[in-house]
């Protein structure tokens, strides 16, 4: 009889250990900020949507758009030292609301990992995803290579359509 108990325990621990979920954590798993990437995603905001390929490089974060074809010839580069849209090798710098209103672009890239954040695992159409939820922020990340598969931070969604780390 202490034998089969002793098994059934052995058998339990077992099944509760093999069972638990990969530890995950806010900063893990939006590591990808922190270095360099390209990304190319299809973004929207209310009505409004457009295609980009965004590139990180150090501290400089830059989104070239494709699509609408009528913003296909501007980049708008984030730095350190401010905001500004690019056409044809000029930057011009973006002050005041314009520079608001670009902003939300640069914040799909720059989440934070305070605050309380929700973490949950799903499978979606099959593919394994952590589910991160804080307040008007919601992000897919790949449960295994940790690389976003839709970010909507403030109202704009950005569904990744390629991301590579350099």
């Amino acid at each position: 009889m202490k034998h089969i108990i002793s098994i059934l325990s052995v058998i339990c621990l077992l099944f509760s250990l093999s069972s638990c979920e990969e530890d995950a954590n806010m900063s893990k798993l939006i590591s990808y900020q922190n270095g360099d990437f390209s990304a190319e995603a299809a973004i929207s905001y209310g009505d409004k949507s457009c295609t980009a390929e965004i590139e990180k490089r150090g501290e400089r974060l830059t989104f070239r758009f494709k699509k609408p074809e009528k913003l296909a010839a501007f980049s708008i580069v984030f730095t350190p030292e401010g905001t500004c849209i690019s056409a044809e090798g000029t930057e011009i710098p973006l002050y005041g609301n314009s520079r608001f209103k670009a902003s939300l672009l640069e914040t799909l890239f720059t989440v934070q990992t305070e605050g309380a954040w929700k973490i949950k695992r799903s499978a979606p159409g099959g593919v394994d995803v952590y589910i991160c939820i804080s307040g008007d922020t919601v992000l897919y990340i790949d449960a295994n290579s940790h690389t976003p598969l839709k970010l909507c931070v403030n109202g704009i969604t950005a569904d990744i359509v390629r991301f590579s780390a350099k």
